[in-house]
Formats: C-alpha cells, structure tokens, sequence
C-alpha cells in the first residue's frame, strides 16, 4: 500500500476486524429483519433498536475511537501513541477512523429509515438520523483523543455531547425541512476540526508534563482473613477500571434520558404505542424505567468478561499466576459469584438514586406514588410491592449474570457471542408472537453449551432448566423462560473453569 491513508485504514480494520465486521453485519441485518418480517406493529424494529444500542454501538464506537490508550478520566489523549511516531500528518492519522465514523451512522440510519417509509409506510425523515449519530460519534472521537487542563473534564464533556443529541433527537423533527441537515454538516465539520486538534496537540506531548507522583512508603496492612476475602479483593482490582469507565458511560446517557422523557412523550401524544405505555405505567414510572435499568445494563455491557481469567478483555485464558495459586475452584467460583452480586447490589441502588432524583426533577414523584397506590391497593402494600419488585429484578438480573459467566471461564474467545445473539433473537422474537423463533433462540443458546453439560456432573439439572425454558416460551409463559435459562449454564461454570484451569 503505497498511500498513507489506506495502510492506515487497513491498519484500524486489522487490528478491530472481529468488532468491525460483527458490527456491520448487525447492522445490516436490522434494515433486512425489518423488511422481510413486515407487520403493523413495530415491536421487532424497537427490539432490534434495543439490541443495536447495547451491543454493537458500543463496539463500533469503541474501536474506531481507537480507545485503550489511557484511562477515561486522565488529562492526556487517548490516541494511541505508537501512531505518533508514523511520518504522515495528523489530518491523515484521524481521516480513517473520521471517515468510518461518518459513513457507517450515516449508511446504517438512512437503510433502517427508508424500510421503515416504504416497507412499513412509516412518515420519518430520512436523513438526519443517521448524521445524528455519525455527528455524536465523530465528537466522542474528538474528545477521547484531545488532551485536557484537568482530570474528569473528559466525561463531563462526554455527558454534554449526549445530553445534546438526546434533546437534537425529540426537536428537530419540529424544525422545517432541510434546517437539521444543514446544521448537523456544521457539527461534523466542527467535530472534525476539534479531533485534529487534539491529536496535532498530542503528538506534540499535551497533557503528558503531570507532575511525578511522590512516592509512598510502603504500609504494613493485616492479612486477608481468608482466602474468599483475597480472591474477592484480586476480582475487584481486575475489573474496577472498567467499572468506572462503564458507569460513567451509563450515567452520560441515563441522566440526560430520565430527565428529558417526559417531554419526548408530549411530543410523540398520539402514537398508538406511547399512549398505550403512558395509560398503563405513567409518564414518571416510563421515565425512571432507564435508570431503574442500570443493573441490567451492566450486565449486558460487561456479561461474560465477569468471569474471565486473562489479563485481556478478549482472552479468556488462565494466567499462570491465577493457576498456580493456592485456592480452590470452589472459593474462586464463590469470590466471582459474590463480586457480581455486590456489582448488581451497587448498581441497584444507584439506579434507585437516580431514579427518585428525576423523578423530583421532573416533578412526578407524587404522579408514581398514586400510580403505584392505585395498583397495589394501599400505600404500604405499594412499597412492599416496590421492594419486592426491585429486589426481585436484582436477584433476576444476579441470576443471569452468574448464568453467563461459563462462557468466560471456559476459554473460547467465540463462547459469549452465540448466547448474545439469541437473547437478542428471543427480545425481538418473543413480542411479535414468533414463539417458534424464540425457543430455537434458547435451542441454539444450549447447544454451545453441550461440550460443557456432557461432563459436568449437574447436566441433568442445566437439561431440566433447558426443556423447561423452552416449553415455557412455546406455552406463551415467557416470566417462566426468562427465569429458568440462566439456570441453564449455571452449574456449568465449575466444568469450566477446571477444563481453562487444567488444559
């Protein structure tokens, strides 16, 4: 490759091939999902949507922000540097990753949007959605790789740019025709500009002149009370960087959402389905439903990764400090399990934060608590009610979570990927009345467990929890499924660990 633009974007597509191709190949399938399983109502295009936001967004956004190179919150860029010293400029260092940026938002909203007015004769606009997104993406670019006066003003900015594009998304489809377009070239135009300069500023070493650290004596600490106590330690350490960045990440898009819900509804009165949802929860409860979802989307952001034994997101392997230490499957199994299920706990209660805090933004907190009277039958049987419902999502969502961490123990970097795509084939199966196509989802999720379950000594009780979710989604009994499939992989991290620790 003599040009120095296409060995730069054959370097990006080399070294995120895997995220990048599965990204597009979601993304192409949502537009093609639309429009061959045509219908009145528009529960699988939602599903889809739903699905498309959790996992592939996040994945493309992270791989063309190059990310990886530094933490989140620091004051350097996240560039990577070992482009810095390559003998080209910077326009050509940030037009491949730009431009991808740019092209596929733009691509992939404008096919989804024009099945949806031709195949579904649905009146939206056609263009703006996808530069939307390629213009929310291009300034999340722009801000990974600027270098910052001071630590933790990167997620503020990051908070800014979302909140932003949540409030573009409910106006302009009030302003006249052609005034979003214009406004969002100028916006990406901006965003380009504003990534240029934080690399050129970057390579010329911005944001790296910090102060050394003064050293710190070394402080006696008594020792662990147990071996459960040390490995739960060890567990925390391993992953509390992605748990920043990832609750920082969530918060940046369910403040401004919670907040900002109430007027989206105003504006979408009329529509079928947003009426039907108003009549039966009440704006307050629709707009404390995102953070109320926070346990549920750390999980689905971080799944499997819980129990991986390697040092990287992408391995699963077991590191030779990890197997050779002196603890027992058992009290490893036991640290990971009670780890998640202080993560949900956390997670569950600032949900509830940040739930009560939107809704006196808001102004429906008394709205959610007659709604929630009324339904129950009485104020204390409301809160126990709401007790009972939260603590139950919680356990549900712990459930699931420690279902899903066989995959990561077992080694297979490939083992995560096949119980993704099923649940979001049930999600999207299960409301338009596919039973058949949801339990082959849940089929499909068993078999990639299979060369687990024939040696593990608990398959008849991961077979039993199989056929039971699968009956249970064919009889219509979806609760029943969507509590007895975690069970399915449940027992089955103990065989997977000894076959990752032992190989």
């Amino acid at each position: 490759m003599t040009h120095p633009l296409l060995a730069l974007a054959w370097e990006l597509y080399a070294r995120r091939r895997a995220a990048l191709l599965l990204a597009a190949a979601y993304t192409a399938l949502l537009p093609l999902g639309v429009y061959l399983l045509d219908g009145r109502d528009l529960d699988l295009v939602g599903a889809g949507f739903i699905g498309f936001l959790v996992f592939p967004v996040p994945v493309f956004v992270a791989a063309v922000c190059l990310g990886g190179g530094g933490p989140l919150e620091g004051r350097p860029s996240l560039f990577p540097r070992r482009l810095f010293r390559l003998p080209v400029s910077a326009w050509a260092l940030v037009a491949a990753p730009l431009v991808l940026a740019t092209v596929v938002p733009v691509v992939a909203g404008t096919a989804v949007v024009w099945t949806l007015s031709h195949r579904r004769g649905v009146d939206v606009p056609l263009l703006w959605p996808g530069m939307l997104a390629a213009a929310s993406v291009v300034w999340v670019q722009a801000l990974c790789w600027s270098p910052f006066p001071l630590p933790w003003l990167r997620p503020v900015g990051l908070c800014l740019v979302v909140a932003a594009a949540v409030a573009a998304a409910a106006n302009f489809g009030q302003l006249p025709a052609g005034v979003p377009e214009v406004a969002l070239v100028v916006v990406l135009g901006l965003g380009y500009a504003v990534a240029h300069r934080g690399v050129r500023l970057a390579r010329y070493g911005v944001g790296l002149d910090d102060p050394a650290e003064p050293a710190v004596a070394a402080t006696a600490r008594p020792p662990f009370a147990s071996p459960f106590a040390a490995q739960l330690w060890l567990e925390w350490r391993q992953v509390r960087a992605e748990l920043l960045v990832l609750a920082v990440s969530t918060l940046i898009w369910v403040v401004p959402v919670a907040v900002m819900v109430p007027g989206a509804l105003r504006n979408l009165a009329g529509t079928p389905a947003v009426d039907a949802a108003v009549a039966a929860v009440g704006v307050g409860w629709l707009a404390a439903a995102a953070p109320l979802l926070m346990p549920l989307i750390f999980v689905a952001s971080l799944g499997s990764g819980l129990g991986r034994l390697g040092g990287r997101r992408d391995r699963f392997a077991m590191t030779p400090f990890l197997a050779t230490k002196p603890i027992d499957d058992a009290t490893l199994l036991r640290a990971k399990r009670g780890h998640l299920a202080l993560l949900v706990g956390a997670a569950t209660v600032l949900g509830v934060v940040l739930a009560l805090g939107s809704s006196v933004a808001n102004g429906r907190l008394g709205e959610m608590a007659d709604r929630l009277t009324e339904r129950a039958g009485g104020p204390a049987l409301g809160v126990m009610a709401l007790v009972g419902g939260l603590g139950g999502a919680a356990v549900l969502t712990w459930l699931w979570a420690a279902g899903s961490l066989w995959s990561g123990l077992w080694g297979p970097w490939w083992a995560p990927l096949p119980g993704l795509v099923a649940v979001g084939v049930y999600l999207a199966a299960l409301p338009n009345g596919l039973t058949w196509l949801a339990a082959l989802a849940v089929l499909a999720d068993v078999a990639v467990m299979a060369p687990l379950q024939r040696r593990s000594p608990a398959w008849p009780v991961s077979a039993a929890a199989a056929a039971g979710a699968v009956g249970a989604t064919l009889t219509g009994w979806w609760p029943v499924a969507l509590l007895l499939w975690p069970i399915v992989g449940l027992p089955l991290a103990p065989t997977a660990l000894a076959a990752n620790r032992h190989r």
